[in-house]
């Protein structure tokens, strides 16, 4: 109730009064209205300070004409406004004073407080603000105001927009998280206004700052709004907010994103918009991947990739050549997902792309780790989270974190992966990103196995197992083939009963249980291990004292190989997946120019490598 009330000793007072006939439950629920609320003070005020209303209007009544309009225009910002917004909504004032004196003169009536900073900002208590959104009523401004507001909004959105994608993103970032309450009052208006294609232009402006700083719930709520909203609106306009909804779905993992993707495709080829044709092929190679269906996602990326190169477009190039490589690493083929990603990584540091450039580090990272390049991945990993950390981009850091923990889980240092996973987690969970947080929480499970906390550990994969439901894709990586290892294992330890127990109770586990199960398992995995870590050196690139280009890690997989031992107990010994193993193998066979296990055998003894 207090900060509601601004901490306005006479509005507390007031509240305090109302105490006598509501609870405080009630009364919180009634202060969107605290000038109806906070009336009848002690009668030995003065009348003034009887109503926090007279209180405020003694106030604006000491204002001269100028000010007093100026004063209920500037209600219409919710969260503060800079200087030049002052002056946009305010343009009809009738004054011979700049607005910069107007506003000076509010700032020493108390009505309005200047905030700090190289550009000068500013805001009204919402007390305040309330009774200033009275008088805009009053006056008969309040339509015109709002939608001078709302076109500022749209105004800074569509300008700043190029600036999110390129080297300035981190202070177009800052700003429009500055004015995220106008951005979204903005929404409203044009929503509620029946404004179909202004509400679509903002949505569409605000899709990619707005996704970089994890809101996918959010955005989605107002992508459906606009698409809703009756109106006329260019079909290109809504082809792209079609487009970007379904980005938002796919983040979410909800599988009504191929519809709107399919949706916008259509009226992009309808238009013969080749820009827009090549953006949603792009996208629907990426809802294709997620769902394991590699050849029908390199079919979408690759004729993505011909219209951009056809168009000269850069930046669509480098992405389609950067998904293309996450096709290729998710299937297993590292050393063309390398070369992909470094092509892609080429064009963004010329385009000068900080954040585009951090998931290009991600990426090589990953194709890394598959070619047993752990001591590059390791380097690039650190790379993109600096560069994440830095532009506040929460997808992206979680992203790095979660792998992060999975490479210290790859070397057993399991202290490390556990404090990487946890911080992975809750981001993941909080933007609504479901499918990374089942796999965050399957690998911590991993984590918690190792560190001999059976029953907790299946709860942790139970919980993933939940958390993951109605979420199309493939079983993989910690996920995937490795927990299945591990879960096989622990069931023969507990027992059946126990071990379905602990399933059970993790799946009915709440998000605030699941996060404290989570924070015990670091803990636990901390006490536990890391007074005695094992550690499992890191490889590192192709040494030139090694045979025909093989890696340290392929080393390591064809010795045992050589030895007789399977793929799944290899995958056991290496701590990978029998599917890496796989892929492994396969850069093995042709490296070494030999077409079996038994013959890459025989090979490794003639090399003296076994």
């Amino acid at each position: 109730i207090c900060r509601r009330l601004d901490g306005l000793p006479l509005a507390i007072e007031l509240a305090a009064a109302r105490t006598s006939v509501l609870s405080p439950r009630a009364l919180l629920a009634r202060l969107s209205h605290r000038l109806q609320i906070l009336t009848a003070g002690p009668r030995d005020l003065p009348a003034r300070q009887q109503t926090l209303r007279d209180t405020i209007a003694w106030s604006y009544d000491l204002l001269n004409p100028e000010e007093q309009t100026l004063f209920r225009r500037l209600a219409v910002f919710a969260g503060g406004w800079p200087l030049d917004a002052a002056e946009f909504v305010s343009r009809e004032v009738d004054s011979p004073s700049p607005v910069l004196d107007l506003l000076a003169s509010l700032v020493d009536h108390s009505l309005v407080r200047a905030e700090g900073g190289i550009e000068p900002r500013y805001a009204m208590l919402e007390t305040i603000r309330e009774y200033g959104l009275e008088r805009l009523e009053a006056a008969g401004e309040s339509a015109a105001i709002r939608r001078r507001h709302a076109a500022w909004c749209l105004e800074l959105a569509e300008t700043l927009e190029p600036a999110v994608a390129g080297a300035d993103q981190g202070s177009a970032l800052e700003r429009l998280d500055a004015e995220a309450d106008n951005l979204r009052a903005a929404l409203d208006w044009f929503v509620s206004e029946g404004e179909a294609e202004a509400a679509l232009r903002l949505t569409t402006a605000l899709w990619r700052p707005w996704e970089i700083r994890g809101r996918p719930r959010e955005m989605r709520h107002w992508l459906q709004q606009a698409l809703a909203t009756p109106g006329e609106a260019p079909p290109d306009l809504r082809a792209r907010a079609l487009n970007n909804l379904g980005n938002v779905l796919l983040d979410l993992d909800d599988p009504a994103a191929a519809g709107r993707y399919a949706a916008s495709l259509t009226i992009r080829r309808e238009i013969g918009d080749r820009t827009g044709i090549a953006d949603t092929l792009n996208n629907l190679g990426l809802l294709v991947l997620a769902w394991g269906e590699f050849d029908e996602a390199r079919q979408h990326l690759e004729e993505s990739l011909a219209i951009r190169r056809e168009l000269g477009d850069r930046n669509g190039e480098a992405l389609a050549l950067s998904n293309l490589g996450d096709v290729a690493t998710a299937a297993g083929d590292f050393d063309q997902g390398w070369t992909l990603h470094e092509r892609a990584l080429a064009i963004r540091r010329r385009l000068g792309q900080p954040r585009l450039i951090g998931y290009s580090e991600h990426n090589l990272g990953e194709a890394a780790v598959g070619r047993g390049d752990l001591v590059v991945a390791a380097e690039l990993f650190d790379r993109a989270v600096e560069r994440f950390t830095a532009i506040g981009d929460r997808v992206g850091a979680a992203l790095v974190h979660h792998q992060r923990g999975l490479l210290a889980l790859r070397t057993r240092d399991l202290p490390r992966a556990a404090a990487e996973l946890a911080e992975a987690l809750p981001h993941r969970w909080e933007i609504g990103d479901r499918r990374g947080a089942a796999a965050t929480l399957a690998a911590l499970a991993l984590v918690t196995a190792a560190a001999h906390d059976g029953e907790r550990a299946v709860r942790l994969f139970g919980a993933a197992e939940a958390l993951g439901e109605g979420v199309r894709a493939p079983r993989s990586g910690a996920g995937g083939a490795d927990a299945e290892l591990v879960l096989a294992g622990l069931r023969a330890k507990l027992g059946e009963a126990a071990f379905l127990a602990a399933w059970a109770a993790g799946r009915e586990m709440t998000v605030e249980q699941v996060l404290a199960e989570a924070k015990a398992a670091v803990e636990a995995a901390t006490v536990e291990l890391a007074q005695a870590p094992v550690p499992v050196p890191a490889s590192t690139p192709p040494s030139p004292a090694l045979p025909a280009g093989l890696t340290e890690r392929e080393v390591e997989v064809l010795r045992l190989v050589a030895q007789g031992l399977s793929n799944a107990e290899v995958g056991e010994r290496l701590f990978l997946s029998p599917r890496t193993v796989n892929s492994h193998l396969t850069r093995i066979f042709r490296k070494l120019e030999v077409p079996s296990r038994q013959a890459a055998a025989r090979k490794a003894f003639q090399l003296g490598l076994v």
